[in-house]
């Protein structure tokens, strides 16, 4: 019994990150794009040049342009290539084995249309998602929760901690994505825990493996090849890597495991760009991006506390702004840091680890804040900040089992806390991510600007049940059930209360989880430059799969309705204007006393319309 409740979550997990593509190809995504490309070109021209890949799928953005030597120029991908070498034997055994599957899509030749290459496109953007980056994530959070047992016994606490950083930030947007900014991430803290676990259990150097400080410093190398903006805090997990397994032997292997990534590193930056300690940045087609990376090291300068300010607590993109949970780390400063834990062996050790967690914080976060591309266009929270969720999880599972151990009395408190919290993240962002897993700049409410209107409306995005036929919204509806129920996994378990405590600290954490979740429906500051309707109607626009909506259905429903009834017209309209059909709500609604139509529906659109504060031309004032 103790096991099932850890199993059922994973099960709830497993669906959510296993069964969902949000994914609109007329976006060209080039977060995503630019890494299938060169994906694409090593595997079949050999070379990390995507110019026939370009030709082939279409333009992209985040491409460098390289002058040659003979005057003319070729293209490269300008992000790090950690997601091409994780994905090259993906690709190549996919196209040795779509002929022979006879799958729908088959590699493109001289003579395939533009539809067909388009479906190869789309294919392979799906495999490589799955194999190299949704299943790998996934897998991570499970082994998060085995490695925080060493931090709390309480399953509540590490459910919810992991519910929090796996499935209420931006992990979960960027793990139904072929980008490399959760698995940058993953490789960062799976670096610090094997060094966490391998200074703690063993006494002394000499008792250290070898091995361990491979995987270590492969860890360590690969955040950096994954994303070059983890450097930094590549070089604490580092030294304190190196303080640890200090043994020749020991370091030696250290060095090992990292430089298989250096070597990696620099030969991408050899073959694309001319110089193997040269990235690509300066070299960007776009000539707002490359006046940009001119300035500083890169575009990197001294750190902004107003940009600060902004990745932090922003409620568009902000780390704590988007995730209430990221909040409850911040406890172990007090209850971490200054007042140690209540335990009688290691004390000295675990504090000296929190400490190193928010260094390794401090070195992830703030040199971003110099970066001219801070926010990096189009997201679902803080892009570049993507190494802080599973630290802040461990900050807040170490904090909490704190309080707990020291004044046992507050252990239900410390529960319902850590429930709510991760309860109001799940739906805050969980819920964003997956609709659709990036989203313009001008929605500064994702869940009640973007999400809530687009479910509403019957938007939801490509799923498993369309490969056996299911095609409809349903199935999406299930998977988000799946999400929501994991994420009251933690409130539903005893483990060890009564039933009137267990009870008590349900309705506490939701209350908590309510509250925290107000800011997500408050009105936007002049200052934020709000514009949601206009993001969400070109959403609309360019959705895929194509059709599958519930305004198509309600159109159909009242051309069908001979008597001409008027509540379904205001119903479509207001469905229409929620997601900035403005001219089209007017139309269908004209002539027609909305007062007269009331029911759930219409009280429920009545709130959506109230915090979606629509904006643009037509909108109601």
């Amino acid at each position: 019994m103790k096991r099932l409740p850890i199993v059922a979550f994973f099960a709830l997990v497993a669906i959510v990150f296993g069964t969902l593509f949000p994914y609109l190809p007329r976006v060209r995504n080039p977060n995503e794009n630019t890494r299938t490309y060169a994906t694409m070109a090593v595997v079949e021209e050999h070379t990390f040049r995507v110019d026939e890949e370009v030709k082939r799928y279409a333009w992209t953005n985040d491409l460098a342009r390289v002058p040659q030597p003979d005057g003319s120029s070729h293209l490269f991908a300008v992000k790090a290539p950690g997601n091409t070498y994780l994905a090259i034997p993906v690709y190549w055994a996919l196209r040795g084995l779509a002929p022979v599957l006879h799958l729908a899509a088959q590699p493109p030749t001289a003579r395939s249309s533009p539809d067909e290459r388009e479906r190869w496109f789309t294919t392979t953007t799906f495999v490589l998602r799955f194999l190299t980056v949704q299943i790998p994530c996934f897998l991570f959070l499970v082994w998060l929760e085995r490695w925080l047992r060493s931090t709390t016994r309480d399953v509540v606490l590490r459910i919810a901690a992991v519910a929090g950083a796996g499935l209420g930030t931006n992990y979960l947007a960027y793990s139904l994505m072929f980008v490399s900014h959760t698995l940058c991430g993953a490789a960062a803290f799976l670096a610090f825990g094997l060094t966490v676990r391998s200074w703690l259990e063993h006494a002394g150097p000499r008792y250290r493996s070898a091995r361990t400080a491979l995987a270590i410093g492969f860890c360590a190398g690969g955040a950096v090849m994954f994303e070059y903006h983890a450097l930094p805090a590549a070089f604490v997990l580092a030294v304190f890597a190196a303080c640890v397994h200090r043994r020749p032997l020991q370091l030696l292997a250290l060095a090992a495991g990292g430089s298989v990534h250096v070597a990696g590193m620099m030969l991408y930056q050899w073959k694309s760009f001319g110089n193997p300690l040269t990235p690509g940045h300066k070299f960007v087609e776009s000539a707002v991006f490359r006046a940009q990376h001119e300035k500083g090291l890169y575009g990197i300068e001294l750190p902004h506390l107003g940009v600060l300010k902004q990745m932090a607590f922003s409620r568009a993109f902000g780390f704590f702004g988007t995730s209430p949970f990221m909040w409850v780390g911040l406890l172990s400063i007090p209850f971490g840091v200054f007042l140690g834990v209540q335990h009688r062996r290691g004390k000295v050790k675990l504090r000296v680890v929190i400490a190193l967690v928010w260094l390794i914080v401090f070195a992830a976060f703030i040199p971003v804040s110099g970066n001219q591309n801070w926010h990096g266009g189009w997201s679902i929270g803080p892009r570049y900040w993507t190494v802080g969720p599973p630290f802040f999880a461990f900050a807040a599972v170490y904090a909490l089992e704190n309080i707990a151990s020291r004044w046992p009395s507050l252990r239900p408190a410390a529960r319902a806390v850590a429930a709510g919290m991760a309860l109001a993240s799940v739906v805050q962002t969980g819920l964003v991510s997956i609709t659709y897993n990036t989203l313009p700049e001008s929605i500064t409410r994702p869940l009640a600007e973007a999400t809530l209107p687009l479910l509403r409306d019957g938007y939801v995005p490509h799923h498993l049940a369309e490969l056996v036929g299911f095609t409809g919204t349903r199935f999406f509806y299930f998977v988000a059930g799946c999400l929501l129920i994991a994420a009251l996994i933690p409130l539903a378990v005893r483990a060890g209360d009564s039933t009137r405590v267990t009870v008590a600290r349900g309705v506490s954490a939701l209350a908590i989880a309510g509250l925290a979740l107000v800011p997500a429906f408050s009105k936007p500051e002049p200052e934020e430059a709000d514009e949601a309707t206009g993001g969400v109607r070109f959403l609309v626009d360019t959705w895929d799969p194509l059709g599958r909506d519930a305004i198509r259905d309600k159109r159909a429903e009242v051309a069908a309705d001979k008597k001409h009834a008027p509540c379904p017209r205001v119903e479509l309209a207001h469905m229409e204007r929620l997601v900035g059909m403005f001219s089209e709500a007017a139309r269908d609604e004209a002539g027609l006393d909305a007062s007269k139509c009331g029911g759930a529906m219409a009280t429920v659109d009545a709130f959506l319309m109230k915090h979606a504060y629509l904006s643009g031309p037509g909108a109601p004032r």
